[in-house]
Formats: structure tokens, C-alpha cells, sequence
């Protein structure tokens, strides 16, 4: 075999090892839309958050996973001020969640909300999702 067939190859498999969690994790949101990450907001109190809290959990189901990650979520009142609540994970996996507990008194104020997700699929590819939504606080 020749030395320049040698040099291929390990250079296809070098870039097939760094291509694949980034492939393979685009092809699970492609096959499943709107399901690889999943935010919900409850009222129901129980742990983390109290009795005047509500919880907004995001939930990661992709098979891939996600490390250094990290939610922020802005609220700001018609005055300018904002509030700003984080919440972080080393890793999420297929199934795993970050909570908020926010304070029912901030939601019922907030006139907007932005929502930034940041992270990086499978260590390799950094992610950050921004969204921003008015309310009708």
C-alpha cells in the first residue's frame, strides 16, 4: 500500500470521527422537528421551585450530547429594568432538564422576554439559540 493511500485514509477517518456527533445531530432535529429540544412552563409548585414560582424546564432529547450549557432567560418591564435568571449543566443527555424558578410577580410585570441557549454538540460544535418575545405582562 501506498504511503499517500495511508495519508488518505487517516485523514478520512480523522474527519469522519470530528463529522459524525455534528451529522448525527442534525439528522435527529431534521427527522424529528420541534423535538430535540423541548421548553415547557408550569404553575404546579414542588422542588426546585416554591409555592409563588413558576418552573420553565427545558428539556434536551437528542441523542447526541450537549456540553458547558447554559439558559438565560431576560425578562424586561415597561420601565427598562430587566431581570435575568440562568440556569447551567456540564452535560445534557437524552432526557435530561434545566429548570428555572421564576417569581410570579416578575412574569406578571414583564412586558418581553428573550430566551438565549448556549452549548456545544458533542464538545465539538459550539450551539446558541437566541429568541425574543413580547408579552402581554
Amino acid at each position: 500500500m501506498r504511503i499517500e493511500t495511508i495519508v488518505f485514509l487517516g485523514g478520512v477517518l480523522i474527519i469522519a470521527i470530528f463529522a459524525l456527533p455534528l451529522i448525527y445531530f442534525l439528522y435527529y432535529v431534521a427527522a424529528n422537528p420541534y423535538q430535540a429540544i423541548v421548553v415547557n412552563m408550569s404553575s404546579t409548585p414542588g422542588p426546585p421551585c416554591g409555592e409563588t414560582e413558576y418552573a420553565l424546564k427545558l428539556t434536551y432529547s437528542d441523542p447526541i450530547p450537549m456540553g458547558d450549557v447554559q439558559l438565560t432567560a431576560t425578562f424586561t418591564e415597561a420601565n427598562g429594568s430587566s431581570f435575568v435568571f440562568r440556569a447551567s449543566a456540564n452535560v445534557l443527555t437524552k432526557g435530561r432538564s434545566l429548570t428555572l424558578c421564576l417569581p410570579s410577580d416578575v412574569l406578571a410585570s414583564a412586558r418581553a422576554v428573550s430566551f438565549n441557549l448556549t452549548g456545544s454538540i458533542g464538545f465539538v460544535y459550539p450551539l446558541s439559540i437566541s429568541s425574543w418575545q413580547p408579552m402581554g405582562g
